[in-house]
């Protein structure tokens, strides 16, 4: 099962490389998101399929009836943010947030886009006080930014409670 994933992970990997430009985040996201994976098959975490909200569709992985990782993806009307969340094993508690915002630029005369991107990744590190940014594929900044986290803070407290009480209660 390992050496299948592996192998899928290596061609999911060339097929992105061959045909994404590094003119946005793609590949660095594609190495958070592939440990992330890691993790996940590494800790034998169980998947579970459910959704908090309908319009947020979500991942969760299971360790001893407790989520310990979740994946969820936004779609603003403007963009898009998926983010890649690491519960602590030990509490409840969120370890880490890997946050990837794509949003589209506007043109404020026509009031429309115009065809270029925003695309900015986040990794907030709780433990450390930190949040590294990065653009273009490089990292640009290591300053902690409580803003980045604050609005969702809530909602993925709301979302692990509900998806832990659906899973323990199936």
């Amino acid at each position: 099962m390992k050496h299948i994933f592996n192998t899928y992970l290596l061609i999911l990997t060339t097929v992105i490389c061959v045909s994404c430009s590094n003119k946005n985040n793609e590949m660095t996201y594609l190495k958070f998101e592939n440990e992330f994976n890691k993790n996940i098959l590494d800790s034998k975490a169980k998947s579970f399929n459910f959704e908090y909200d309908g319009l947020v569709p979500q991942n969760s992985y299971f360790i001893n009836s407790k989520l310990k990782f979740l994946k969820y993806k936004h779609r603003p009307e403007n963009g898009s943010i998926e983010s890649l969340i690491y519960f602590d094993f030990n509490s409840d508690k969120i370890k880490k947030i890997v946050r990837r915002e794509v949003y589209y630029e506007w043109d404020d005369k026509r009031n429309k886009r115009n065809g270029k991107l925003s695309d900015t990744i986040f990794v907030i590190l709780f433990d450390k006080n930190k949040v590294y940014t990065y653009f273009d594929n490089k990292l640009i900044g290591s300053t902690f930014r409580k803003e980045v986290y604050e609005t969702d803070n809530m909602f993925i407290k709301k979302m692990k409670a509900e998806t832990e009480k659906k899973y323990n209660n199936r």
